[in-house]
């Protein structure tokens, strides 16, 4: 089953102010806040989160609710980097996760593609930034 929930982590959260965020906010219904295991990093002025399977690692953020997955997945492909027409190597790919929102949930997720090394960790897995 292909989620129809996508978590978002950094510039897509509501209360950031660019035409993205503002198109899943009127593609998607908010679900609540939710965490993804894993470790987020900042790579220039935004963050980029990469899987992780230590207990104690989170990222936080939101899962959103699409209610035309292909079509809002597909701008936001392209918006993260990753689209069909996005140069190669992604910077970012799309993979399913789990998201606890407390209860388990699959969710589509942004991953950051590169090696994180040298990146600066973002402390409690919080972008305070949008």
């Amino acid at each position: 089953m292909t989620p129809a929930d996508l978590f978002v982590y950094g510039t897509l959260r509501s209360g950031c102010d660019n035409p993205f965020a503002r198109l899943l906010s009127r593609s998607a219904a908010p679900r609540g806040a939710g965490k993804v295991q894993g470790r987020l990093f900042l790579i220039e002025n935004y963050p980029g989160a990469v899987p992780s399977s230590v207990e104690s690692q989170w990222v936080f953020g939101e899962v959103w609710t699409l209610r035309t997955p292909e079509t809002t997945l597909s701008v936001l492909d392209d918006y993260e980097g990753c689209g069909p027409r996005s140069p190669l190597p992604h910077e970012f790919r799309r993979a399913e996760a789990l998201a606890y929102l407390p209860e388990p949930v699959l969710v589509w997720i942004y991953w950051y593609n590169f090696d994180p090394r040298g990146k600066r960790i973002i402390p409690g897995g919080r972008f305070a930034g949008c």
